[in-house]
């Protein structure tokens, strides 16, 4: 690096600089007697067969865009490779996992300091092409473990994504809300956890879960190669880890699972009645009933999670773990209990990006921020539009993601709504602003497309409702549970003079949307669209219904245009003027 005239990394930068990452990373210890454990354990597994075919499948499932070691080879062009040379490769790979190492010719890991949102930096290893093959080759195996080891408690995959995790904490919260109990929720932040797990923890959860020993020692050799910190131009000196999995490892999530069952079991089995949820590194702990069962539950839960924690090396965040609470002397309560991992009691919280709010208030201060921050970016979508870039097409391939993310359980009010659609059509729009422009149309352009989806309304109307279809179709809560939430939120949003102000979750927002296209909801499961055709969320699946709201919210777009334009009026009650052809014209011209 300094041949190539490049600098080092001074103490300091990249927020903890180099110093201070080789003191989390233990650089200069002596190892803890991971290697030494495993090699000593009698492992009867015998790996399975490592077939050219599942390598070859494997390197094709890489992105294009994906980013390259020291080595700087893409798995993809090694597809291009003779096959007597690929041959061979499976048979060093074989090799590798039989010794538990790797070449000593390919030990480097470039650690990328990627900055946060939220201030700081997040370490991104990118690894030797080897271990990322052969990783991702193994996935079938690491998969098997975590359908034998899928809990209740756990997401992350398929089907249960942060958005589940997190529509299910705030519907807790309302239905503890909706039945008259009081409600608290504990957030558990982890100090970069996976810098901070040690390899002896790895080794002992393990044999504990029944991870395989031979694909667990070779993931510790990956994180105990030789590594070096590059924050721009700058790189650090070669050092060598001895604690943390490197996070951008094919294996890195899983073995964060690995760590963290045995934690979370261990509470569980001291007080059952907490309902847990754990998103990878991110733990939520909840629990309802009368303030002192709470207490008396949450508490001990929480203390025996926090302790585990710090026993296996982690470390809590004094700043980011917060409680909420229905009331805020049962938050008080609660954090008294934990004064020692010094948890903060909030009114308002978030959880996987989701406002939380212990189901008694409306947390909307998530989706505003997200607002605020998507408005601060238009001077760089017009900048972008005046260079000639289509930025209509952004907006309907990801531009808006940040924009509309957690709004599944909450639902957005009108008044946001409108706001959200009028900063993503002057995004769209020519440099000089919309001009006047009717927002309805101006979004109906944006789109593109009889399937495209620029407007926000889109989202803020299928999240809500294909959620709660999603719930009552995968059973996230009984129907009768169900039933009960939505024959009280709308019996409470009817009386209300602003029931916007008292959606105070999922249930609430489902009812408040659907009625905003027009629809009926009879009850948790059976709702009549705009058009008079009766669904049934036990029987339609999920994608039916989110179909028919898009087609909703299209009708909702021309029935507003209508009221505008009396002269369209006869669009009100179809489907609106055939767009097709200046979809066309556009697209030609753009």
């Amino acid at each position: 690096a300094a041949a190539e005239g490049q600098g080092c990394i001074r103490d300091g930068e990249g927020g903890a600089g180099a110093d201070g990452w080789g003191s989390i990373w233990r650089v200069g210890r002596e190892g803890d007697g991971a290697i030494a454990e495993l090699n000593s354990m009698e492992d009867t597994a015998i790996p399975p067969e490592l077939l050219l075919d599942e390598m070859l499948y494997s390197l094709m499932t890489f992105p294009n865009t994906t980013g390259l070691g020291w080595d700087k080879v893409h798995p993809r062009a090694m597809r291009r490779a003779h096959i007597q040379w690929l041959q061979a490769l499976v048979k060093l790979l074989i090799r590798c996992e039989k010794e538990g190492r790797w070449p000593k010719t390919i030990e480097l890991v470039i650690i990328c300091l990627l900055p946060k949102t939220d201030g700081g930096f997040r370490p991104i290893g990118l690894l030797p092409v080897l271990p990322r093959v052969w990783m991702r080759t193994r996935r079938n195996v690491t998969r098997a473990w975590e359908r034998r080891n899928d809990l209740s408690y756990m997401y992350a995959g398929k089907g249960k994504g942060a958005h589940v995790a997190a529509w299910q904490q705030s519907a807790r919260a309302e239905a503890a809300a909706r039945f008259k109990a009081a409600y608290a929720q504990g957030l558990l932040d982890l100090v970069k956890a996976f810098e901070r797990i040690q390899h002896w923890h790895l080794v002992q959860q393990a044999a504990r879960l029944g991870y395989p020993r031979w694909l667990i020692r070779l993931s510790i050799a990956t994180y105990r190669m030789k590594r070096v910190l590059r924050i721009g131009d700058a790189i650090s000196d070669v050092v060598q880890a001895t604690r943390g999995i490197t996070a951008g490892s094919g294996n890195a999530t899983t073995e964060m699972r690995l760590e963290m069952i045995g934690i979370v079991d261990d509470a569980l089995e001291q007080e059952p009645t907490v309902e847990p949820t754990l998103y990878v590194d991110d733990l939520s702990a909840q629990c309802a009933g009368p303030d002192a069962y709470i207490v008396e539950h949450l508490v001990p839960f929480t203390q025996a999670v926090c302790d585990g924690i710090v026993a296996a090396g982690g470390e809590i965040s004094a700043t980011k773990s917060v409680c909420t609470a229905t009331s805020p002397s049962l938050a008080h309560s609660i954090v008294t209990g934990l004064v020692q991992h010094k948890i903060m009691p909030l009114i308002r919280a978030k959880s996987l990006g989701f406002g939380m709010a212990a189901g008694v208030r409306r947390n909307a201060k998530v989706i505003n921020q997200r607002l605020k921050e998507y408005k601060a970016r238009i001077p760089r979508f017009r900048m972008l539009r005046a260079m000639g870039v289509d930025t209509a097409r952004l907006n309907r391939t990801g531009g808006t993601a940040a924009l509309v993310w957690g709004q599944e359980a909450s639902g957005v009010p009108p008044s946001t709504l409108l706001q959200q659609r009028q900063a993503v059509a002057s995004t769209g729009s020519p440099a000089s602003g919309l001009g006047g422009q009717d927002i309805d149309i101006a979004l109906i352009l944006q789109d593109g497309s009889a399937t495209g989806m620029a407007d926000p309304a889109f989202v803020a109307h299928s999240g809500p409702l294909g959620h709660w279809a999603m719930a009552a179709w995968n059973g996230w809560r009984s129907t009768e549970s169900l039933g009960m939430m939505m024959q009280e939120a709308m019996i409470e949003c009817d009386k209300a003079v602003h029931p916007w102000r008292i959606a105070y979750g999922p249930a609430a927002a489902t009812y408040l949307t659907a009625k905003r296209l027009g629809w009926t909801i009879v009850d948790a499961t059976t709702w009549i669209t705009d058009r008079g055709f009766q669904l049934n969320l036990l029987v339609d699946p999920p994608v039916v219904i989110t179909r028919q709201v898009h087609d909703a919210v299209r009708r909702w777009r021309w029935r507003a245009i209508s009221l505008k334009f009396p002269s369209l009026a006869v669009l009100a009650d179809g489907e609106g003027a055939i767009m097709e052809p200046i979809w066309k014209l556009l697209r030609s011209t753009a």
